[in-house]
């Protein structure tokens, strides 16, 4: 396996990477003694719990845009659903604003299913339907991957 090979896959789960001792190549290893100063020392500890930070800032905004979503989609008039409500309109920006994002910090699905509640409102036709179950369905794989205790601590 090359060296940029082992350093892609080291970036695979961010949080592990920085927590682990980094495992380059001998080209790349260009000095193995310990290291020189404390900040040498806390620099991935630093780095993993601003990460950690960031993923608990994520989760508290996804909360607020999911539980948005679900009250834009309740107040929307079933029939017909114009694109020109505002309403929809603010659907569509969290809903992308979620599928740009989740993926980033390990919320695949997530990303998915918001990207197709985007695609479902910017259809030309949307449907109400169609766009509840996926507001549905984005506030269950939330709550399913977020779990309990987590969810609490956001609130």
């Amino acid at each position: 396996m090359n060296a940029f090979a082992e350093i892609s896959m080291r970036f695979a789960d961010p949080v592990a990477s920085v927590r682990s001792k980094p495992k380059l190549a001998p080209a790349l290893a260009a000095d193995t003694s310990a290291p020189r100063n404390q900040d040498e020392v806390a620099a991935p500890r630093c780095l993993a719990d601003r990460i950690e930070r960031a993923r608990h800032a994520f989760v508290a905004r996804a909360h607020a845009k999911i539980e948005r979503a679900a009250e834009l989609t309740s107040s929307l008039d079933p029939k017909p659903l114009s694109p020109a409500d505002p309403a929809l309109a603010e659907l569509q920006t969290l809903a992308h604003s979620l599928s740009g994002t989740a993926g980033s910090f390990g919320y695949g699905r997530l990303s998915e299913i918001a990207g197709r509640l985007e695609d479902a409102i910017l259809s030309g036709a949307p449907q109400h339907h169609r766009i509840l179950g996926l507001v549905i369905d984005m506030g269950a794989e939330f709550v399913s991957r977020v779990g309990g205790r987590q969810l609490d601590a956001v609130r």
